[in-house]
């Protein structure tokens, strides 16, 4: 488990995978490529399960759960 630690740039097995993931999304919020940080709040050895996204450049923070990022931006009400 990661409590609450950020792994954008971290070596730790099975975070690996999903810190360079995360390199190659763009944030839904200001467009930018490469400024996601993962922060992990419970992880297994092959996925954070449980954490956020949060943007370097902008500040929007988007959540992780049971391993799947909510990446919309602004969703309408019924999503």
């Amino acid at each position: 488990m990661a409590g609450g630690r950020c792994l954008g740039g971290a070596r730790r097995a099975g975070a690996i995978v999903k810190a360079e993931l995360v390199r190659e999304l763009r944030c839904p919020a200001c467009r930018r490529d490469g400024v996601l940080e993962l922060h992990a709040q419970a992880s297994d050895v092959r996925e954070v399960r449980e954490g956020s996204l949060r943007c370097g450049a902008c500040g929007t923070e988007f959540g992780v759960h049971r391993g799947v990022p909510e990446l919309l931006h602004d969703p309408p009400e019924h999503i």
